[in-house]
Parts: C-alpha cells; structure tokens; sequence
C-alpha cells in the first residue's frame, strides 16, 4: 500500500517512481523489510503507523508505504 499527499506530483505509478526520493516505512514491518531491498529509496524509518501519517502530512517524506491487509 503506498499513500502519498494530495499536492504531490506527478504521482507514483511503480516503485521506480520512488528513487531518490524519501519514503516512510514502520521499523521492522513486512513493508520495512521489503522496501530494504530496493536500491536508492531513502527510507525513514518510524515506530507507528500514526507517527507515518503525521510526518507524510507534515511534508517530511514523499510517500508512506505498508502492507495492506
């Protein structure tokens, strides 16, 4: 699942998208762990879900990725 802000432009359409960019992923989780793998994505590792979302909304990262279930 990736979240992104309404302003942000032009919107991802595949996970090339994110190189170069900042994404926030939760510490440890399947989407950290995944994500891991992928090269040049800086990741911003938070604790919770609320601490993503409140940091994507504050304009501190370009997307919010997590597994859906």
């Amino acid at each position: 699942l990736l979240i992104v802000t309404a302003p942000q432009a032009p919107r991802p359409t595949n996970l090339d998208d994110l190189k170069g960019k900042d994404v926030i992923v939760n510490t440890g989780f399947a989407a950290d762990l995944y994500m891991s793998t992928l090269p040049d994505i800086n990741l911003i590792r938070l604790p919770k879900v609320a601490d993503a979302l409140n940091a994507l909304d504050q304009g501190k990262a370009y997307a919010f990725v997590t597994a859906s279930f």
